[in-house]
């Protein structure tokens, strides 16, 4: 799945797919659960490239590896069109304004307990910080995706929302 996002949104999807290949770093306590991380970070690295491996096939196949590179990588350089992250705290939708606070605040206040935690150890149980850590780590990619477009399409679907924004916004 993560090799697919890649597909779809490059930059974006390779942030997702460190992440996914990766976060279970943050689960580890004992020096004997380093060997198992690596095996499973190795074999979803393996699931992430299978995707990315056939479609570079694809265009170097078909010869238009160069296409690509102009249109996804360096198409970037002419980009324009930006809407900024004040441009939902004064949205006209009161859902939206209300989540576009809550969003940032959700994420300093995981930051925040990710911090003590690592002042003071016994502060939190270890299942908790777990999820906080592992939660922020996705949440934070996911926010990443809003920029440089931060309009309430790309905000909705990256808060898993985008189905029910529609109805709840038309109430």
């Amino acid at each position: 799945m993560y090799g697919l996002a890649i597909l779809f949104k490059q930059t974006i999807g390779g942030v997702l797919a460190i992440i996914f290949i990766g976060y279970k770093i943050l689960e580890i306590d004992k020096a004997s659960e380093i060997k198992q991380f690596l095996k499973l970070a190795l074999a979803r690295t393996l699931g992430v490239f299978v995707p990315v491996s056939v479609f570079v096939i694809y265009l170097l196949a078909t010869n238009t590896y160069m296409d690509f590179i102009d249109y996804a990588i360096l198409g970037i350089g002419t980009f324009s069109n930006a809407s900024t992250y004040l441009n939902l705290l004064q949205s006209s939708r009161v859902f939206i304004r209300i989540l576009a606070v809550a969003v940032p605040i959700t994420l300093i206040m995981m930051l925040i307990i990710c911090t003590l935690k690592l002042v003071k150890k016994d502060l939190f149980k270890e299942d908790f910080i777990k999820r906080i850590y592992i939660l922020l780590a996705f949440s934070i990619a996911n926010i990443a995706t809003i920029f440089p477009i931060a309009d309430t399409a790309h905000f909705g679907v990256r808060l898993n929302l985008h189905n029910y924004l529609d109805y709840i916004l038309s109430i």
